[in-house]
């Protein structure tokens, strides 16, 4: 217990970690930028149009929301996938190296076992890593609700939000709005614990620390960039960077992202483990 909490303060204490919240906080407040820009663009188009028919304005129209327009709503542009696709490098950023570093430096303490040792940094691992991901999504929600005026979703306007109130996601969508986005951080928060933990086992399995900061993301692009050569049904979904992009793609492939959820701690906690053992039986 003392060598988690020891592992856990390690990880969230060092520098990387907080270059990282910085780097991903800077990028949300960056994607507010962008998204106030095409919400006053799309207002000034929604407001001429009414003048032209003579419609009642109505300014709370639901499409103009923080709910469609922050980093993960339905309302997505260029900036908002570019964002995502450095995920996961923040991802792996905080200590998904530590691990590999401290076994390739000798620096491991001999009189603890080592599955506590490497599950104690596992937990560490997925944790800062996931927390990263989280405060990057949590302080692009609360800045752009600084920026554009909140209004509830209405499930009478599904076709802007694209999410149908009878899916589960939906139902939570317009029924608790907030806890959606709490529901779809979270599931966010696991998606970047998880990569930072594949990370860490590849960089275990190579022993070489750089290879946590660069394999995931390949793994990641290569799957992004090549789901048209793996699945011909265009309605399919399996990339993580997509499934997990919009309220929208989420609610599609839940099952999808579950079972992938799955592969990636079987393989990072399965790997980690027997190669960590392997390692410092080596040194």
């Amino acid at each position: 217990m003392r060598n988690l909490q020891y592992e856990i303060q390690k990880a969230i204490k060092n520098k990387f970690f907080i270059i990282a919240c910085v780097i991903g906080a800077m990028l949300a407040i960056v994607q507010v930028c962008f998204a106030v820009s095409a919400y006053n663009d799309n207002m000034q188009i929604f407001i001429g149009a009414e003048d032209k028919v003579g419609m009642q304005q109505n300014l709370f129209l639901p499409l103009f929301s923080p709910f469609t327009y922050w980093l993960c709503g339905s309302q997505q542009n260029n900036i908002s996938k570019i964002i995502f696709m450095t995920f996961p490098f923040l991802a792996v950023m905080p200590y998904s190296w530590s691990l590999s570093n401290n076994i390739k430096k000798n620096n491991v303490n001999r009189q603890i076992k080592v599955s506590s040792l490497w599950k104690a940094n596992f937990i560490a691992t997925f944790i800062s890593s996931g927390l990263v991901i989280a405060v990057t999504l949590i302080m692009n929600f609360l800045v752009m609700l600084m920026f554009i005026p909140t209004n509830n979703p209405d499930s009478a306007y599904d076709i802007y939000f694209r999410m149908f109130s009878n899916t589960f996601m939906g139902n939570l969508f317009y029924k608790f709005p907030y806890l959606s986005v709490v529901f779809f951080i979270f599931l966010n928060f696991i998606f970047g614990g998880l990569i930072g933990c594949l990370g860490n086992a590849i960089a275990t399995l190579f022993n070489k620390p750089i290879m946590a900061l660069i394999t995931p993301a390949i793994i990641l692009y290569a799957t992004e960039f090549g789901k048209k050569y793996l699945v011909k049904d265009e309605e399919i979904e399996i990339s993580p960077l997509s499934i997990l992009n919009s309220y929208e793609t989420t609610n599609n492939c839940f099952k999808t992202m579950f079972i992938e959820f799955i592969i990636l701690f079987l393989l990072s906690y399965v790997i980690s483990g027997v190669m960590c053992e392997k390692r410092i039986k080596e040194c």
